[in-house]
């Protein structure tokens, strides 16, 4: 599996890890800029991209509809700090929600969904 992380405020190497010790990881890409981000999904398949919400400097909606507009069957998880943006994830059309810090047990769940 192809994940891609964009985060602009958490411990990007520790994730980045935790997601390459589980089953199925391929690779992971981590980005802090959505024009990278965008022109890294264009070019490659994306499994499943994880998105921090937490930035006030940038609408998470934004981001999220641009990622899907390039590719709409890639699913994406939003991470976030605050409980209070859950029902929002989900009416957007979020694939899951996470609040951090993130445990491996949560990416585990998360990914057997895509099994």
């Amino acid at each position: 599996m192809n994940i891609l992380l964009y985060e602009r405020g958490i411990d990007s190497k520790s994730f980045e890890n935790m997601f390459l010790s589980l089953k199925g990881i391929h690779n992971i890409e981590v980005f802090e800029s959505i024009i990278p981000a965008k022109k890294y999904i264009a070019k490659n398949s994306v499994d499943m991209i994880f998105l921090d919400t937490d930035d006030e400097t940038v609408d998470w909606r934004f981001v999220y509809n641009s990622f899907k507009s390039i590719n709409n069957k890639t699913e994406i998880v939003l991470l976030s700090s605050y409980i209070n943006q859950a029902v929002r994830a989900y009416e957007i059309g979020a694939f899951d929600y996470l609040i951090k810090p993130v445990k491996k047990v949560q990416l585990e769940r998360v990914l057997s969904k895509m099994d």
